[in-house]
């Protein structure tokens, strides 16, 4: 996954994800927006977002170095994403049903239970991984990985169910 938020910059493994019935892949979604709104509103949400995002990546950068960067990058576009919507439902272009924000809701849940289990794995690593010399750091980042993928995938299946992963799986290859 790639995400974008001005020219040249580029945020690996950044994901927007809701739940619709639409066909659309997330960028043409987001463009199809954009071609209803007008052309100030959907230029005011992408200026927002890179300001938020060149002013993160300012912020950020001493501080979280590489890792500040993509999360700069990451903040801005889902700014802008946020904004773009915001501006759509306003406009009468998007109605947001209960199910929608209803699946926002899990995926936000998810995530912040993602975040957790991060958090801990990271402490947990670094108190047993501590006294290594040879390959801390890979050791450590393939756990977190384990561990994320485990923790979100488990968090998707509990909150939204087996049928709906199936019919989402289903749906991605009858689509090709």
């Amino acid at each position: 996954f790639a995400g974008r938020t001005d020219a040249g910059v580029h945020a690996l493994g950044q994901v927007a994800a809701f739940d619709t019935r639409s066909r659309l892949v997330p960028g043409e979604f987001v463009r199809g927006l954009n071609h209803f709104l007008p052309p100030d509103i959907a230029v005011k949400a992408a200026l927002t977002g890179i300001a938020v995002n060149v002013a993160l990546k300012v912020a950020l950068m001493g501080s979280l170095a590489q890792i500040g960067l993509a999360l700069a990058t990451a903040v801005g576009a889902w700014i802008n994403l946020l904004l773009v919507l915001f501006f759509a439902v306003r406009a009468g272009y998007l109605d947001l049903d209960r199910a929608w924000i209803t699946s926002l809701g899990k995926f936000v849940a998810a995530g912040v239970l993602l975040a957790a289990a991060l958090w801990g794995t990271a402490q947990f690593a670094n108190l047993y991984f501590a006294p290594m010399q040879n390959f801390r750091d890979e050791l450590v980042l393939l756990l977190l990985i384990v561990a994320g993928a485990f923790v979100y995938g488990l968090s998707i299946l509990l909150l939204f169910g087996r049928g709906w992963l199936f019919s989402l799986l289903r749906d991605r290859q009858t689509s090709r």
